[in-house]
């Protein structure tokens, strides 16, 4: 069977293939058939007071490689700068610095990052502090006695995260009380006050409840934190592959109405011409409007792209922007990606520059430290030590002065064994968990890189045959506008050409060219959608905007514009 992009074959059947492929892959949009009308275009300039917008210049479509863009060179040096610069690189800066609802994953994500430390402060305190106390009593059958007793200290206190306290405070103490009851050689009233320094450190061991409680809510809260990460890094990817998708679709509309606006010109030089018959230009003028009708349906879908674009990026359609066209070239995984060696080298970098690995790389250490207190927590264990020095003082007011004392406890417990199997048994399934899920991105990771270099290939290869079917169908339509020209058919004579051919034959050859044009179109759109999504695949997303996980586990980027 021979070739496809080979002229040998039936014209007229590959003309009808080629346009329901591509009404098919557009689908019908609503249209007028307005005479005259042209794609929306642009200032080609960059004055400072630009209007509205700035959007590609109406240019003729693309029939070859050129190595001038055919609108303004893309610029990646300051993607914020104004007018903003739509292009392939600077649209993952915009998504990540202006689209709204990654901002808000952002803000999400910091603000958790922010309870996980605000948890670990709070359980991890160093306070001064200041207590009085006192009491008053009155006791009838102890020589009728009543009065009152007073303490004042102050001092630090350090608690550690695993739960141990130290406490250090000093201060002083007095009493006054009155006896109604008195023999001959005692006081009716008994006063004084003396002073105290006193110490106290308490330590949990590594079973001890209190330290698996803090580890089990530590885990919690960074539960909350990671599923914030994981959900951000998971929009901001989405957002960035669908705002390049619709960038590329815009572009292919534009330059499928480009190819019509091509056709309808090609028509009108015919119709222009004084050798072309009368009824030959009612032909023309009909197949003018059906051009129309395709011009205005492609119109509109770029028009919706184009808002479905700007809203991704964060933009109004009101803003000031250039919607770049950047020069086709190939791109750099075509040529890693034909051997197994470079796909397992875009496989590691996507492995390096996916920060969602480290994320739960470190959700499966906190598992298992889980899983560790919950194997070494059979006893509940707390020692403290307790010591208080009596400074000064009246020894008749407390014959403690300048002595001291120490003490000691410690308290063992045993914990429900069925709290501590279930703790294990949780942790345990959280690490099967994570790993599953590492396992998962790694695959989806692999068959992406895979599936997309594929498609890479293919529509490049394609993408080259159609640019050398471009060129004979265009030949052709040449060809047979100076055969139709030279015919006997023509009213005001001719070469008398043995094979003459009509104004459909005529049109059929600018059919095929314009059929081509537009799967040029439509190719350069799909080697565009697969370079971006192995761009999303290998982690170029993250790295681009310097997107990684600092040692310490925590997200680190670096900070929006204002």
């Amino acid at each position: 069977m021979p070739e496809w992009t080979s002229l040998n074959f039936d014209r007229y059947a590959f003309s009808m293939c080629l346009r329901i492929i591509i009404v098919g892959s557009v689908g019908l949009a609503g249209c007028s058939s307005t005479q005259g009308r042209e794609i929306e275009s642009a200032i080609v300039s960059a004055p400072a007071g630009v209007n509205r917008r700035q959007q590609i210049e109406d240019t003729p479509a693309k029939t070859e490689d050129t190595k001038a863009p055919a609108t303004r060179p893309a610029v990646v040096s300051d993607p914020l700068a104004q007018p903003q610069r739509i292009n392939p690189k600077n649209i993952i800066h915009m998504v990540y610095e202006l689209n709204p609802s990654v901002l808000a994953s952002r803000e999400e994500m910091v603000a958790a990052q922010y309870g996980l430390e605000e948890f670990k402060t709070n359980l991890s305190r160093f306070e001064p502090f200041m207590r009085v106390e006192g009491d008053v009593a009155e006791f009838p059958e102890r020589r009728d006695s009543e009065g009152m007793t007073g303490e004042i200290v102050g001092g630090i206190e350090k608690e550690t995260f695993e739960g141990a306290i130290l406490r250090v405070e000093g201060g002083a103490s007095g009493s006054r009380f009155e006896y109604g009851e008195v023999d001959e050689d005692q006081d009716e009233v008994e006063q004084g006050s003396g002073g105290l320094v006193r110490a106290r450190f308490e330590i949990p061991f590594v079973g001890s409840r209190k330290r698996q409680n803090r580890v089990i809510s530590q885990a919690f809260q960074e539960s909350n934190a990671r599923e914030a990460e994981l959900d951000y890094l998971s929009r901001y990817r989405d957002y960035t592959e669908s705002a390049l998708s619709y960038y590329y679709t815009t572009l292919r509309y534009l330059n499928y109405a480009r190819a019509y606006q091509q056709k309808h010109r090609d028509i009108e030089m015919l119709i222009n011409d004084a050798r072309c018959k009368t009824e030959d230009k009612l032909r023309l003028e009909a197949e003018v409007g059906e051009t129309h009708v395709y011009i205005d349906q492609y119109h509109t879908l770029y028009r919706d792209s184009l808002a479905r674009l700007l809203a991704y990026l964060g933009l109004y359609p009101d803003d000031k922007f250039i919607l770049e066209e950047p020069p086709y070239k190939a791109s750099p995984y075509l040529e890693m990606s034909k051997t197994p060696e470079g796909r397992e080298k875009m496989t590691e970098e996507a492995y390096i520059n996916n920060p969602k690995f480290q994320v739960l790389n470190n959700a499966i250490k906190d598992a298992q430290l889980q899983r560790d207190q919950a194997i070494i927590g059979k006893f509940d264990i707390t020692a403290f030590v307790e010591g208080t020095q009596f400074a000064f003082g009246a020894e008749t007011f407390d014959d403690r002065v300048g002595g001291w004392e120490i003490g000691a406890g410690l308290s063992v417990r045993l914990n429900d064994s069925r709290v501590l199997s279930a703790s294990r048994l949780k942790a345990e399934a959280q690490i099967r968990q994570f790993r599953a899920e590492i396992e998962a991105e790694r695959m989806k990771i692999r068959r992406q890189i895979t599936t997309e270099s594929d498609s890479l290939r293919s529509n490049h290869k394609i993408r080259l045959k159609v640019l050398e079917n471009i060129k004979k169908t265009s030949a052709e339509f040449e060809e047979r506008i100076k055969r139709y020209f030279n015919s006997g058919n023509v009213g005001n004579g001719g070469n008398g050409d043995t094979n003459p051919i009509t104004i459909d034959d005529v049109l059929l050859s600018l059919s095929e060219k314009t059929s081509a044009m537009t799967l040029l179109a439509y190719y350069s759109s799909l080697v565009g959608d697969a370079e971006s999504d192995l761009m999303a695949a290998t982690g170029e997303v993250y790295r681009l905007v310097g997107m990684k996980i600092e040692d310490n586990g925590e997200m680190a980027f670096p900070e929006a514009k204002p």
